[in-house]
């Protein structure tokens, strides 16, 4: 399996950007058009959060998501890793903080 790694730098707190991502309803603020995300479950973030989400792309079709958080070692590791049997091709999801950036 193809395996892809990105990083971005992002000018603010480390702790404000975890607990960004930490909140599942912070996704629909970065979706982009075009998809309509919404959830079936919800609840509080940390090692074996759940969260089963409906996407609908282009208003045709439906999938949804179950996404189980594996690894919560706030503010630097975030692992989340989807259902393989709904997405056999969606790899996991992980978010690492290299450390506090200052200018």
């Amino acid at each position: 399996m193809e395996h892809i790694t990105s990083s971005i730098l992002i000018d603010a707190p480390i702790e404000k950007v975890f607990h960004f991502h930490d909140d599942t309803t912070n996704l629909l603020k970065i979706t982009p058009p075009g998809i309509k995300v919404s959830f079936e479950t919800l609840g509080e973030p940390g090692l074996g959060y759940e969260v089963i989400l409906k996407v609908r792309q282009f208003g045709l079709f439906t999938m949804r998501w179950h996404v189980r958080v594996t690894q919560y070692q706030p503010p630097y590791t975030h692992d989340r890793h989807p259902d393989q049997r709904a997405f056999p091709f969606m790899a996991a999801n992980t978010l690492v903080a290299r450390g506090e950036w200052k200018n």
